[in-house]
């Protein structure tokens, strides 16, 4: 009776009658309640039809009666994963290896889904359980191999692929993990030809395309990693990886009108892939669009809420956009509900308690992805080369991906230099408790590549905020931000940091000019050129205005701007035409080599500073190439940073507080071609002789601020 209900169950779910086939199935269980064969069919029809919680049910009952079941252990374990019950589902297979250890079947399933649970040890061993019952098996050897290097063991990994690809020279996956191990060791020469050998046996490996341009993209090679990732995106037109990679590519190449429509249409294509909203807004941040990107950078981080970078990356595109400072205490908020700190019970040893290595000198630890060429590294070059003397010894924790001549310079003032790129924040910490530092610096805030989720498990006793912009990062555990006099507006309004200020005697930065600059010389042209050099997302409709309102007041008066995107500069031209200013008046240069950047800066007679995110570096070489710049201060610290700068520099006469004095004083300036003509002369004199290049001072006003401290 029982077989006769069970077949005819059988044929119904066959034929997909799936509702008399449950009816049937329940029928043939009254015959026979534990029959494994009729639990086994309502498990797989429960796990067909959504219900992944009944078909656990039903395949347990089903393994209970027949432990020896390979297909219904396989059937439960895919159950539990529909369930969301990874771990079940893994203990489920492991119970399968032991139930039949000499499964190969057995053990690639069960290494897979340790794999996806980065679960890497035991799914290493999975592996080789199933490589010692079929040791020719080359994708196993892949494998192995490709888990190897994510478990930080490159020669391991290296021998593992190279025995795979002895068994079988055409396996594209190992060429491509093959090439990850040649870049993570610097050799990307040898990385590039793996990563071309496994496009050319398997081009349909959408992985191999995004190694292949992503490695270009490393190595500074940005067109070609445009025409690598446009030929993968004609290969597979609807892949939203593909088009999120084009457009980061696009935008490196400062085609960032063209970035933007890639990246809409990777948004349209996977509106939850997190990515594509970021990249689309660091795009439209490029079109001079601060607003729109802190639109997009919300939508990434509410796509993917674990991700704290997302967060990061609304939090400064908040700050170029002038937001509320509810909004930004709101976003904060946010970021620190996504990283909360480490509770102090798996702080281990209290940090605080440690007794300092060396009574009569400060360690103390950086933390960035910026010791290289870039504003951070350059403005470090004289606070490392004279910390010594002020009793400071640095140990650099560098998460630059790829290092540089600058890198070098450095290091070279550090007693440690750890890379820490790729690596964990737990190893990191660990590092850190390890290396017995005194004072941990953030030197990022919520620029790109930031550490910030690191400091949330307190790795030092004294954890503080310099340089990244002026300002703080409102993370719970960095408690200190270091500012000075001239960044601190009087309080008229809630402060928009929580953290508490510590001031540096002398000013927040000190200038090492660039090596080979050329000389400044006299401008030779009667007509005034005006110009902004600085990132186009923080020339915003306010700073537009501004600069209108001046030009039109210096008819004869023309103006440079760095804009990379088309749709910018057709932004400012439609503005300023409705606002009276010719466009044959305007010019606009996109990125520039960085001898070119400094000769135009030469060209220019006034540069006239963002509001209210000031710039940094472009105002100090423009001042060191001759060029005087005018500032209007806020109310914030990043809005002060030019009042900082010039103070410094000793031009307090160019620093204004309001924007109509910012537009008369550029009048005036404009209006005094002696004035201009002996600035542009002298100027490199006096930052020589300037606080801002006082590197031995301010290592020793650094020193005294963070030893008041700790």
């Amino acid at each position: 009776m029982s077989d006769d209900l069970f077949s005819r169950a059988l044929d119904h779910h066959r034929a997909g009658r799936l509702g008399d086939a449950e009816a049937g199935y329940g029928q043939a269980l009254e015959s026979d309640p534990e029959a494994p064969r009729i639990l086994h069919q309502l498990g797989l029809l429960a796990l067909q039809t959504n219900r992944p919680a009944l078909a656990v049910s039903w395949l347990e009952r089903a393994c209970a009666r027949n432990p020896e079941s390979d297909d219904s252990r396989r059937l439960l374990a895919q159950a539990f994963l529909a369930a969301g019950q990874r771990e079940s589902a893994i203990t489920c297979l492991r119970t399968r290896t032991e139930v039949d250890p000499r499964s190969v079947e057995a053990w690639i399933d069960y290494a897979t889904l340790c794999q996806h649970a980065l679960h890497l040890a035991e799914a290493i061993r999975a592996y080789r359980e199933a490589l010692r019952l079929q040791p020719s098996h080359a994708a196993l050897h892949a494998n192995v191999g490709a888990l190897l290097r994510l478990s930080g063991d490159p020669a391991a990994a290296q021998a593992a692929l190279e025995q795979a690809l002895q068994l079988d020279p055409s396996l594209a996956p190992a060429h491509a993990s093959l090439g990850r191990v040649w870049q993570d060791r610097g050799l990307l020469a040898a990385a590039e030809q793996a990563f071309l050998r496994a496009r050319s046996l398997a081009p349909g490996l959408i992985s191999v395309h995004l190694d292949l341009g992503n490695l270009l993209l490393v190595s500074g090679r940005n067109e070609d990693a445009v025409t690598r990732f446009t030929e993968a995106v004609a290969l597979h037109p609807d892949q939203p990886d593909l088009l999120v990679s084009l457009g980061t590519a696009l935008r490196a190449v400062g085609r960032s009108d063209e970035a933007v429509a890639v990246l809409e249409r990777a948004v349209s294509l996977a509106p939850g892939l997190a990515a594509a909203h970021n990249n689309l807004a660091n795009a439209r941040l490029d079109q001079g669009r601060p607003a729109d990107a802190a639109v997009s950078f919300r939508q990434a981080s509410v796509a993917a809420p674990a991700d704290a970078s997302y967060q990061s990356n609304l939090i400064l595109a908040l700050h170029y956009a002038d937001a509320p400072v509810s909004v930004l205490h709101d976003a904060f908020a946010a970021w620190n509900r996504r990283v909360p700190p480490a509770l102090p019970s798996a702080l281990g040893p209290t940090p605080a308690r440690r007794a300092r290595l060396r009574p009569d000198r400060l360690r103390v630890g950086l933390v960035s992805a910026d010791l290289r060429e870039h504003p951070v590294g350059r403005f470090l070059l004289g606070l490392l080369s004279e910390g010594a003397a002020a009793g400071l010894e640095w140990v650099a924790y560098s998460d630059a991906v790829r290092e540089d001549g600058l890198s070098a310079r450095l290091k070279r003032d550090t007693a440690l230099w750890r890379p820490i790129a790729g690596r964990s924040d737990a190893d990191v910490a660990s590092w850190i408790g390890a290396d017995g530092i005194d004072v941990l610096i953030d030197l990022s805030l919520h620029t790109s590549g930031n550490r910030l989720p690191l400091f949330q498990r307190r790795p030092a006793p004294f954890q503080i905020s310099y340089l990244g912009y002026p300002g703080g990062t409102g993370v719970a555990s960095i408690p200190y931000r270091l500012t000075d006099r001239l960044l601190e507006a009087p309080g008229t309004e809630p402060a928009l940091f929580p953290e508490i200020p510590v001031m540096l005697e002398s000013p927040y930065w000190c200038y090492t000019p660039p090596e080979n600059a050329p000389p400044t010389v006299p401008r030779a042209s009667d007509v005034v050129q005006l110009g902004c050099l600085g990132h186009p997302g923080k020339v915003t409709p306010a700073v537009l205005d501004a600069w209108a309102d001046i030009l039109r007041r210096l008819p004869r008066a023309r103006f440079v701007l760095h804009a990379t995107s088309a749709d910018q500069r057709r932004a400012v031209l439609d503005r300023w035409s409705r606002q009276g200013i010719a466009s044959e008046r305007v010019s606009f240069v996109g990125r520039l080599p960085f001898s070119d950047y400094l000769g135009l800066c030469a060209q220019i007679d006034l540069i006239l500073d963002t509001f209210p995110f000031n710039g940094a570096t472009t105002t100090c070489d423009a001042l060191w190439m001759g060029t005087p710049v005018v500032t209007c201060a806020g109310r914030h610290p990043f809005s002060r940073s030019g009042a900082s700068l010039l103070d410094a520099a000793g031009l307090p006469q160019v620093i204004t507080y309001s924007v109509g004095d910012y537009v008369e004083r550029v009048v005036t300036l404009a209006g005094a071609p002696e004035l201009l003509r002996e600035l542009r002369l002298s100027l490199r004199g006096r930052l020589l002789a300037s606080r801002l290049l006082d590197a031995p001072a301010f290592a020793r006003a650094f020193a005294h601020a963070l030893g008041s401290r700790v």
